[in-house]
């Protein structure tokens, strides 16, 4: 499953342990385990860590609360909106139905080869944010 780099670091904080997804059919499974990919062909050797799908779910964009923005990586709501934006390149519609994947995050060696890239991705992305919202 393929996640931002500024998503790796909250993911091993615990911060990140949902994320949405606009999927025509499922592609995770509860139960499952899928690696983390930075870009959708990279090769698993050089992911971050796999994530363990605990759950599956579906709900309104409108619907979304402040806790859930911070399951989403530490977020209010009004952040969350604004990261989601970017990501879809479009902009917020209440309507719009996800999935909502609950996961648990193991980092590999690879994740503490690089974790300072991520931890300053994570922190960059948090300053940015901080003069938009």
């Amino acid at each position: 499953m393929v996640f931002r780099d500024y998503h790796i670091y909250p993911m091993y904080l615990g911060l990140k342990t949902r994320t949405r997804r606009f999927w025509k059919t499922r592609h995770a499974v509860v139960g499952s385990t899928h690696v983390v990919k930075r870009r959708r062909f990279d090769k698993a050797e050089l992911s971050p860590g796999t994530i363990f799908i605990k759950s599956i779910t579906s709900q309104p964009l409108g619907m979304m609360t402040e806790d859930d923005a911070r399951d989403e990586g530490g977020y209010d709501l009004q952040m969350l909106k604004i990261v989601m934006e970017e990501i879809l390149h479009r902009p917020w519609d209440d309507l719009l139905v996800p999935f909502v994947v609950e996961f648990q995050f193991t980092p590999s060696s690879y994740f503490f080869k690089f974790e300072d890239h991520y931890r300053t991705a994570y922190q960059d992305h948090i300053s940015d944010l901080m003069g938009v919202a």
